[in-house]
């Protein structure tokens, strides 16, 4: 058992009180690095736990020890198509989903097959936004919980708007609302087809209520996995909404991972200069590697500052060794980098965000899409950073951005608010009784 869950709190079951927990995710390494963490978790619980992750995850997730199955179509191979890349540095939001329905509708005989086998039997279901709908008729065939796990709050609030309409301040509940309508009209429109299909297959009547209107009418609870010091309680929500806060990855997981150590060579430039810029883009696509260093090198020269740029999943590849002010890397355990730098550039995917931010460091969001501009938005309101859309980035937005965050009052309010945010509660031990516990209701699914 990993020693960051051997103190786990003994609740609801027994050890020994074996329960089948199926958790289903797809997207990129942000949108199942949460799950996977939830399965350790679970399985030093002496769980029998199952992760369901894109092929194009799998055998990273695998190595920690998780048993690992595939689902659907490989993800980053697609990010990383010209098509994908266009797509994405686009920004276009109607566009980009309009594609991603269209990929899922493409691959949808594969993903219903893939999550009819990976769910067949589970007492308990953990979804993912991407896997919730059809995770949801699987639960509901076998009279099984379903807990959805969102990285963003994605339930409607009368306190902002829907993160895929605006992240403008509409200045008015009703509105707000209204947009989180929109969007579940539109995904709805997209997806019921594809779910009408699986509930035939699976001996369900058919139904008119959008998966979220019958997870709700079910009592089921949402794990929203994010700080609530970045995003305090919508104060609409129900009480089956648990604001319980980000997962971080254990030590022993990042040692499996082999991201662990400390490159020699990153630690000996780290203590040659001054703390540098983080710069890490996750899965994002890069299209062009060369002009991305160019703007590097050029705003690093321009503001004097050193970068170590984290290539991660993005798989941008240095075609030459790069300038002095930059230093290439690719993936890092963040826990050890980010307290030795001084301030961070993203594309404010949730999980980097909350690790920036938890470290303590002011931040450039350059954001592309989904939840995104959200996060950069609100670091932007809280004083922990500026937003920059990644196709609107420049040197010189860039450098306006550097020169923000190096203001002493930003990188003060960076470091309060680290503060605050160190002190919540675990939520891995939270999501773990919450889901231990569901196994103990009844769930009456709506006729």
């Amino acid at each position: 058992m990993p020693d960051e869950f051997a103190k786990s709190s003994q609740h609801s079951l027994q050890r020994g009180s074996t329960v089948r927990i199926a958790l289903t995710s797809f997207g990129t390494r942000g949108d199942v690095q949460p799950f996977l963490v939830l399965a350790l978790a679970l399985q030093a619980r002496g769980h029998d736990v199952i992760l369901a992750a894109p092929p194009n995850v799998v055998e990273w997730a695998a190595r920690c020890g998780v048993r690992t199955e595939r689902i659907g179509f490989d993800t980053q191979a697609y990010m990383d198509s010209s098509e994908g890349q266009a797509l994405f540095a686009s920004g276009n939001v109607r566009a980009i989903m309009k594609r991603m329905q269209a990929l899922m509708h493409e691959h949808q005989d594969l993903l219903m097959a893939d999550q009819m086998r990976i769910c067949d039997g589970a007492d308990v279901i953990v979804a993912g936004v991407l896997t919730e709908d059809h995770s949801a008729v699987m639960a509901e065939a076998q009279g099984s919980p379903l807990i959805a796990l969102h990285l963003a709050p994605l339930k409607p609030t009368g306190d902002f708007a829907h993160s895929l309409v605006t992240t403008r301040d509409l200045h008015s509940r009703l509105l707000h609302r209204l947009t989180y309508t929109v969007v579940e009209h539109m995904w709805w429109a997209a997806h019921r087809d594809s779910i009408a299909l699986l509930r035939r297959r699976m001996g369900l009547t058919p139904t008119r209520q959008p998966t979220q209107k019958r997870l709700a009418a079910a009592g089921l609870c949402t794990l929203q996995a994010f700080s609530p010091q970045l995003v305090p309680r919508p104060s609409d929500w129900d009480p089956m909404q648990r604001v319980i806060g980000a997962f971080q990855i254990p030590k022993s997981a990042r040692a499996s991972l082999g991201e662990a150590a400390s490159p020699p060579h990153l630690t000996a430039w780290l203590e040659a200069g001054p703390a540098p810029v983080y710069v890490g883009l996750g899965s994002m696509p890069v299209g062009d590697p060369v002009k991305m260093l160019n703007l590097l090198s050029e705003v690093a020269r321009r503001c004097g500052r050193r970068l170590v740029v984290s290539a991660g999943w993005s798989r941008m590849a240095a075609p030459q060794e790069p300038s002095p002010e930059i230093r290439l890397v690719g993936a890092v355990d963040h826990d050890w980098l980010l307290p030795r730098c001084s301030a961070a550039i993203h594309h404010g995917g949730a999980g980097t965000t909350h690790a920036v931010v938890r470290a303590g460091l002011p931040s450039v969001v350059a954001s592309v899409f989904a939840d995104q501009p959200f996060w950069g938005t609100r670091l932007m309101r809280l004083g922990l950073g500026c937003h920059v859309p990644f196709k609107r980035l420049t040197s010189d937005s860039l450098k306006r951005g550097l020169c923000y965050v190096s203001e002493a009052d930003a990188v003060a309010r960076a470091a309060a608010f680290a503060a605050r945010m160190r002190s919540d509660p675990d939520p891995v031990s939270a999501a773990v009784q919450l889901i231990e516990e569901s196994r103990l209701i009844t769930v009456h699914y709506p006729s």
